[in-house]
């Protein structure tokens, strides 16, 4: 005789527990992750010529573990990525070496400032240097040494590609792919004044043949690279200074200019002008204000 182990119900609460778990993707622990880099102070400064053979990129800690968010998300990324960060006293340093199994395929197109590098194989950075996860500075280059930088306000909701500071990117290609740095000043960014910093950080990497995006961080379908909220963190930093809060820019014009004088003859005009093309003033860490004189609107590109 074969006796049957009558079914209960389960009580409503854990089933519903049960069904919410049934729906979740194996991605579920990723939608908070918290990867944590250092970036390590050194004296001297770096070359900026792409080649990471100098001796202080030795002593940086790799970030490394990019993940594909396309084609396949979380899989490891298809070509070996990683990145260093250093920094002096007034500049922060990021080394990217990526290789490529197919460099002669490596897609590079665009040299001009601020157009969609998207199109190229190329890798980014976003820097939430105020560690409030909404707002952030994000650059980014390819293999032509290319420079595009925005401001990213709300987690994205608006992307201020007007905003032009000043900073330096050098890139190379080699049988193995290409390496590229990337130096900004600290002068150049917004950000606390407390002693030990620590910013949010978000890295993508495009291998464009492939329509491949991988990210450092986070790699959910849902995510986009302007979703500051969920960077992972960058300490380490230490003393670093932000330099005058006061920086200058001024132009001059000089020329001459020949019309004619009514009498078969011409007469000779001087121009010269002078002006502020630009002011920039920072009254505290997190507030910077912009002014002009007279702007010569003939060199704005």
């Amino acid at each position: 005789m074969i006796s049957r182990r009558k079914n209960k119900n389960l009580p409503f609460p854990i089933l519903v527990v049960l069904l919410v778990l049934g729906f979740i993707s194996p991605t579920w622990a990723q939608d908070n992750p918290s990867k944590r880099g250092t970036a390590v102070p050194v004296e001297e400064a770096p070359l900026l010529d792409g080649v990471l053979d100098d001796a202080v990129w030795g002593v940086a800690v790799e970030l490394s573990d990019f993940r594909q968010k396309d084609p396949d998300q979380g899989a490891l990324v298809s070509e070996a990525t990683t990145v260093r960060v250093i920094y002096t006293e007034e500049a922060i340093y990021f080394g990217f070496r990526c290789d490529d199994s197919q460099p002669a395929d490596i897609i590079a197109t665009e040299r001009r400032r601020d157009e969609d590098l998207t199109k190229d194989d190329s890798v980014a950075i976003l820097l939430d240097t105020f560690y409030d996860r909404r707002n952030a500075f994000l650059f980014r280059t390819n293999s032509l040494g290319a420079q595009y930088d925005a401001l990213l306000t709300d987690e994205g909701l608006d992307v201020n590609v007007s905003w032009d500071e000043k900073w330096e990117s050098a890139a190379v290609r080699n049988e193995n792919g290409w390496t590229a740095e990337i130096m900004i000043p600290f002068k150049s960014l917004r950000m606390g004044h407390e002693q030990e910093l620590v910013w949010g950080l978000e890295i993508e990497r495009l291998v464009r043949r492939k329509n491949e995006a991988a990210y450092w961080n986070t790699y959910d379908r849902d995510f986009q690279f302007e979703d500051v909220s969920r960077a992972g963190t960058l300490d380490g930093l230490e003393n670093i200074s932000q330099g005058l809060t006061w920086r200058i820019k001024p132009f001059g014009l000089g020329g001459f200019e020949q019309t004619p004088d009514g009498m078969g003859g011409t007469k000779t005009d001087h121009i010269a002008d002078i002006g502020l093309e630009l002011v920039k003033y920072r009254p505290t860490p997190a507030l910077t204000l912009d002014l002009t004189a007279n702007t010569d609107f003939a060199q704005t590109e």
